[in-house]
């Protein structure tokens, strides 16, 4: 039975890391064995994003170095595209607020108002990710199309997106993407977290918009059980998130471990967390640790064994649909649940809930009837 492992960084990685985030002796020595080992050119996409952090902390000081004027060009392609992505997504705040719609930032544009925020440069940008209530996401999607970006999603969800995942992409332009939230995690049962965050939210300025962004613990816990999930992309850059977190605020690490367990895959949590402890001397009290090995409610449990055990298509649909919608009606009578279950079926898929079980059982039939993976 295999589990789904959290993602940590590879060999190379985890030196890049040490290199940008560690002191003294352990910074030199990284940056030697990082040299030792690989070039600029064979670095990965996960690693690339690194390199303004790298640049700042270890070559700008330098007054040699080989690979200066290149990664001096990546630092000022950092900022250019952060500065592109950032005026934009003001601009949609501003127009947010106007219309009296709260917002949150999350994930990395929400930590440019806090741990990067006196050099946002040091953490590039893909998009921008921004929550509103469920009860303005209709709004806010109506706003976010006025300013001219489009749905990624449209034939699949339409504006129906709320009721059935927890964000949605929208892109304007070669990179101007901004993720609409009206949850912070995808595969989050406890329905309380969503508020939680709100109450816990503080108020900051994005530029010179005014927002909110997630309170450092709820920072922190989103990048673990975002970063560490596996990725097509490699996200070891959550891990510099997570270290400049812990290093610059106060943790709360009981009610960090209790939201996690509250939530989903509270054992990804735990590896992150000691990965931080171990490799970056991070102070974790064992009893916080302790925590996340609480015991899940017995229907979480089954539904946790079925998306983490995916050995055959079929199931790996099955999961993915059960667990998507009981995340996004989480709390709803039994029959409100059954009633509304066709209706998202045909929403997520796009072959209407008839067509969906004929391939579903198309798919069983080419597998044998025993979970097979089918050819081709």
């Amino acid at each position: 039975m295999n589990r789904i492992e959290a993602q940590l960084p590879t060999p190379v990685q985890e030196l890049l890391l040490k290199a940008c985030l560690l002191e003294g002796d352990e910074q030199i020595q990284a940056d030697a064995a990082l040299r030792t080992a690989t070039s600029l050119d064979d670095l990965d996409a996960g690693s690339h994003r690194l390199l303004p952090l790298y640049y700042r902390r270890v070559v700008a000081r330098r007054t040699e170095d080989a690979d200066h004027g290149r990664l001096r060009g990546v630092h000022r392609k950092s900022w250019y595209e952060n500065l592109i992505l950032r005026t934009r997504a003001e601009q949609l705040i501003v127009q947010l607020n106007a219309r009296g719609i709260e917002t949150i930032l999350l994930k990395g544009g929400g930590l440019h108002t806090t741990v990067y925020a006196a050099e946002p440069t040091l953490r590039p940008l893909d998009d921008i990710d921004v929550m509103v209530r469920l009860r303005d996401a209709a709004t806010a999607i109506q706003i976010v199309e006025e300013l001219g970006y489009a749905c990624r999603e449209r034939q699949l969800y339409g504006n129906a997106w709320p009721g059935i995942m927890h964000s949605s992409s929208y892109l304007r332009g070669y990179r101007e993407s901004v993720d609409l939230h009206c949850r912070p995690l995808r595969f989050q049962r406890d329905s309380g977290f969503t508020q939680r965050c709100w109450d816990r939210s503080v108020q900051v300025k994005f530029v010179e918009a005014s927002t909110r962004t997630l309170d450092p613990t709820d920072h922190l816990l989103i990048a673990i059980s975002h970063g560490s999930m596996p990725n097509k992309v490699p996200t070891c850059r959550w891990v510099a998130d997570a270290v400049l977190l812990s290093r610059s605020a106060h943790i709360e690490w009981d009610r960090l471990a209790d939201d996690a367990v509250a939530t989903w895959h509270p054992e990804l949590v735990e590896v992150g967390l000691r990965y931080l402890q171990s490799t970056f001397h991070i102070a974790i009290p064992e009893t916080a640790l302790m925590r996340l090995k609480a015991p899940q409610p017995r229907f979480w449990r089954l539904l946790d064994s079925i998306s983490e055990h995916p050995n055959s298509r079929w199931r790996r649909m099955l999961a993915a649909l059960a667990t998507d919608y009981l995340m996004a009606h989480y709390g709803e009578r039994s029959w409100a649940l059954i009633r509304g279950y066709p209706r998202f079926v045909q929403l997520r898929n796009h072959r209407g809930f008839v067509g969906s079980l004929k391939r579903i059982a198309h798919i069983l039939r080419s597998s044998g009837g025993r979970g097979k993976q089918p050819s081709g």
